[in-house]
């Protein structure tokens, strides 16, 4: 092993994510393209970056909104719970329909230009459709990361009641209640309902929810370094010109996209909630 030439392979990989992200990326998610001057980006001006590569993403958004026929408004006679059901069920239904045809192209459609092709969304996109739909349907939304960030949803506020909305599984669930942990707003969910294995939720305002898009790419760069990876990832990998090389997507979207991202792995009250999630999902 040669410890320099290692430094410099990362170094290499690390100060390039950004021309592979403008160049590779972001041109090939996307079913919507979208000018060089929108998806430019500036190192650690995270807000900019974020709303950024949310404007970018939203009309690809719109787009799969319409494929998967989701109702852009209330029908009058629904209430917004019922709305939020139905919302939820029409999505899940499409995505199972997948999934039990081949998981691994649900899993991989994190991306607008995937999901257009595989007619299915993971988490990640699932909720990023909904905020999309829900927010110009008139409602107050946040982004949801479950698990903490094992997990992508939606929260939507009917009156004075936010409800947690979950298309990749059909749930909508009340919010029990609303606290604080670490300067992060908290949704509590453990109501009379609760059937989720997830008890406090992180929640921030939509355009966070870019830092899953780029995320995902680290989890598809791992995926490629397994032996037994899927066609759908060399696909995609091929397709993302990822095959080979190695960046370092989380260092750069913790730095870039959502500095949160630490709060939510080093804190002794997530580092707990992650075990309970576990618990519950294997009980």
């Amino acid at each position: 092993m040669n410890p320099e030439k290692d430094r410099n392979v990362e170094k290499e990989s690390g100060d390039d994510v950004e021309k592979h992200l403008q160049e590779d990326i972001l041109p090939r998610i996307l079913v919507e393209p979208v000018g060089p001057e929108d998806i430019e980006f500036v190192d650690k001006d995270v807000e900019r970056n974020r709303e950024k590569l949310w404007e970018a993403l939203k009309p690809s958004l719109d787009v799969l909104i319409d494929k998967f026929q989701l109702p852009r408004q209330k029908p009058e006679e629904m209430t917004d719970v019922e709305y939020f059901d139905l919302l939820t069920r029409k999505m899940c239904k499409q995505i199972m329909s997948v999934r039990r045809k081949n998981p691994e192209l649900v899993k991989w459609s994190s991306w607008p230009a995937v999901a257009n092709e595989t007619k299915a969304t993971n988490c990640s996109l699932s909720s990023q459709v909904f905020l999309k739909l829900l927010e110009d349907a008139g409602y107050e939304v946040e982004y949801g990361a479950p698990g903490p960030l094992s997990h992508s949803v939606v929260f939507a506020k009917s009156g004075e009641d936010y409800f947690y909305v979950d298309p990749t599984n059909g749930i909508v669930e009340k919010v029990a209640k609303i606290t604080e942990v670490d300067g992060i707003k908290v949704y509590m969910l453990r109501s009379d309902g609760w059937r989720l294995p997830y008890e406090a939720v992180p929640v921030f305002p939509p355009e966070f929810s870019v830092a899953s898009t780029i995320s995902n790419l680290g989890a598809l760069q791992s995926g490629i370094n397994r032996p037994d990876h899927s066609w759908v990832v060399s696909t995609l990998a091929k397709e993302f010109n990822m095959a080979g090389k190695q960046y370092h997507y989380y260092e750069w979207v913790e730095r870039n996209l959502f500095p949160e991202r630490s709060k939510l792995t080093e804190s002794e009250f997530w580092k707990e909630e992650a075990v309970r999630v576990e618990r519950r999902i294997n009980s």
